[in-house]
């Protein structure tokens, strides 16, 4: 009886390791995408959440380029990202060509479920590109 406790218990170490090691792994890909393949994409799926990253120094009244958009800074972003639902679509759109995330914000998305989010791309003629 002891030798199988202790099979079982080196096992759900191996297991734990394991399964910690490949979660460790992940990352979230970041795929530029044009207006129009976002227009499609939205009307396909409407758990699609579009948001307009701004720097702090910004006036927090200035509207949103994108109907429907939410409006935010990075800073907003590490505390609002936990409230996303599993399984959205994320699209963010920043001036200039950061498209990076915070390694906070990153987590919490692979956490979600969340694999991959989009970045609007400025051009509207550019197809849509993977981004590592």
């Amino acid at each position: 009886m002891q030798t199988l406790f202790i099979l079982y218990l080196l096992y759900a170490i191996v297991t734990l390791i394991w399964a910690s090691a490949r979660r460790s792994r992940a990352e979230l890909r970041h795929v530029v995408i044009s207006r129009d393949w976002l227009n499609e994409k939205a009307a396909l799926k409407r758990n699609s959440i579009v948001i307009e990253l701004h720097s702090e120094e910004r006036n927090s009244t200035a509207a949103p380029t994108i109907p429907g958009s939410l409006l935010i800074s990075r800073t907003e972003l590490v505390r609002l990202v936990r409230w996303t639902p599993p399984g959205s679509i994320l699209v963010f759109k920043e001036q200039g060509e950061r498209r990076k995330l915070d390694s906070n914000v990153e987590r919490t998305l692979l956490d979600l479920g969340i694999g991959a989010v989009y970045w609007l791309n400025k051009s509207r003629d550019e197809v849509p590109r993977r981004q590592s």
